[in-house]
C-alpha cells in the first residue's frame, strides 16, 4: 500500500486532490481504520504532522467537527 499512496504535495492548492485520493485509495483496498491512520501519517510534511500532534485524541478519531 505505502508505494501506491502518493506523497504529500508541497503547493495547498493540490491538497485537496491528495486527500480525495487518499480516501479513494483507501476504500478501493479496503483498508480498515486503524490501518489508514498507520499509512497515512508517515505521508504527511513535518509542518503537517506538528499539527495533528497538537489534535486531542478524543478529536482525532471524530471528522465531524
Amino acid at each position: 500500500m505505502r508505494h501506491v499512496l502518493p506523497k504529500t504535495p508541497v503547493e495547498n492548492v493540490e491538497l485537496s486532490q491528495f486527500f480525495e485520493t487518499i480516501e479513494k485509495l483507501f476504500e478501493i483496498y479496503a483498508v480498515s481504520d486503524d490501518t489508514e491512520v498507520k499509512l497515512f501519517i508517515p505521508l504527511l510534511t513535518a509542518q503537517a504532522k506538528s499539527l495533528v500532534k497538537r489534535i486531542s485524541a478524543r478529536k482525532m478519531g471524530d471528522f465531524t467537527d
